[in-house]
């Protein structure tokens, strides 16, 4: 399952698919965002009604890659930046939630798998979650879990 945490980052495995002025996947017009580290690329989009936009209560979802580190950053906030938010692929499903913050959660979700499927980005859900949970949640052997254990917590490397 893939969580939307306040700061998400990917290592990413196609760096040459990110080019300033292009569009990755043909669809998320990347641009040169300089203030942040020389050559960061960015893709932005906003969600909320023209009320949502006039009063700053609106979501907006940041894409941004930086080439040096070969990371990409993901971040979601409300109320015109002041705030992060989380949220899962079932959150979109929440009643109680508002359209755009619906809009905003199956966009991110749905732009997260595509670079996955697309092999863009590794998405290590292990390492986002408590390891016993995950050995218990996977059923996997006595032996995979203690190969994973031994990585994980004594910095053991093949």
């Amino acid at each position: 399952m893939i969580k939307v945490n306040k700061q998400n980052c990917y290592k990413v495995l196609k760096p040459e698919l990110f080019k300033a002025g292009e569009k990755l996947l043909g669809k998320y017009e990347l641009y040169i965002n300089n203030s942040l580290e020389k050559g960061t690329l960015r893709f932005c989009k906003s969600f909320g009604t023209k009320e949502a936009f006039e009063y700053g209560s609106y979501n907006s979802m940041y894409m941004t890659y930086f080439p040096e580190k070969q990371r990409l950053h993901l971040h979601c906030s409300s109320y015109g930046g002041m705030c992060g938010f989380t949220f899962d692929e079932n959150s979109a499903d929440d009643e109680n939630l508002s359209y755009s913050d619906k809009e905003c959660i199956k966009f991110t979700i749905n732009l997260i798998r595509k670079l996955i499927d697309n092999e863009i980005i590794e998405y290590d859900e292990i390492n986002k979650k408590d390891s016993i949970k995950v050995i218990a949640e996977s059923r996997i052997s006595t032996q995979e879990a203690t190969d994973y254990i031994s990585k994980s917590f004594l910095g053991r490397k093949e």
